[in-house]
C-alpha cells in the first residue's frame, strides 16, 4: 500500500513511518514541515530505504499537497502533522491557532468542492475529515 504521511518527521508519525516500512512493507511518503517537533534523525534507519521518500513541505500550501499527491498517488493519507506541545503555545500562540483556521478553507488539493474519484472504488471510500480529503480502506473479507 502506499501511504502519504503528514507530520512523519514527529515522534508519533516518525514511529509509525518507522513500522509501516520496517514491519509492514508499505511505500511511505513522509510529508513533513520539520519544525521544532520534527526530527529526521528517528528516520535513519529509513532514509535509503527504497520504499521511503521524504518532502519537506506545508500541508497548508495547496500548490505542494497538490504536486505530492499527483507525484505519488497514495492509496492512504495519514496526518499526524499538528502544532501540539503545550508549552510552546505560551510562548507563540499564533502558531497554534493560525494554521487550522488558514487550512480550513482548503478543499481538495485541486481545489474542486468534491473528492477525487477513488482509484479502487471497491476498496476505498473519502471521506472529509477536518482540513484534507482522506480515502479510508475499507474492511475485506
Amino acid at each position: 500500500m502506499k501511504i502519504l504521511v503528514t507530520g512523519g518527521a514527529g515522534f508519533i508519525g516518525g514511529n509509525f513511518v518507522l513500522k509501516q516500512v520496517l514491519q509492514e512493507g508499505n511505500k511511505i511518503l513522509n510529508f513533513d514541515k520539520l519544525t521544532y517537533a520534527g526530527n529526521l534523525d528517528t528516520l535513519k534507519d529509513v532514509e535509503s530505504h527504497p520504499d521511503y521518500q521524504f518532502i519537506q513541505g506545508d500541508i497548508c500550501q495547496r500548490s505542494d499537497v497538490k504536486k505530492a499527491l499527483s507525484q505519488f498517488h497514495p492509496d492512504v493519507i495519514v496526518n499526524f502533522a499538528a502544532e501540539s506541545h503545550v508549552d510552546r503555545s505560551i510562548d507563540g500562540p499564533f502558531e497554534f491557532i493560525q494554521p487550522p483556521r488558514y487550512c480550513r478553507s482548503t478543499s481538495p488539493a485541486d481545489g474542486s468542492t468534491s473528492p477525487p474519484a477513488p482509484r479502487r472504488a471497491s476498496t476505498l471510500t473519502w471521506r472529509a475529515v477536518g482540513m484534507l480529503w482522506l480515502p479510508l480502506v475499507a474492511p475485506t473479507a
